[in-house]
């Protein structure tokens, strides 16, 4: 069972937002209700890699998005435990495969 943090969950551009009440305003609004749902999207297409794996490169390459669209989904499934390294690097960046248990 995935550890419901949402209700804690914060702002991982908090620090650098300083405390702005509109910048807070926006994540609890626009980003905090749908980031679970991009979690399990990003989750789904790493588990499709299989045991190679996949790196946030390679998958924002496929979606047709800048990594930075995606990179924090990878900080935040790491940080829960869902995904682990899969091996040496590619073309700069270390693939991710979802957690063996």
């Amino acid at each position: 069972m995935i550890p419901d943090l949402f209700d804690e969950w914060q702002d991982v551009c908090q620090n650098k937002h300083q405390g702005n009440e509109q910048s807070a305003e926006a994540f609890q609004t626009k980003v905090k209700p749908t980031l679970r749902q991009r979690q399990i999207e990003v989750l789904q297409a790493i588990n499709n890699a299989g045991n190679q794996g996949l790196t946030c490169k390679e998958l924002a390459k496929a979606w047709g998005i800048g990594m930075n669209s995606i990179s924090g989904r990878f900080s935040e499934l790491k940080r829960l435990g869902e995904i682990e390294p899969a091996g040496s690097s590619r073309d700069g960046s270390r693939p991710y495969r979802t957690t063996q248990k």
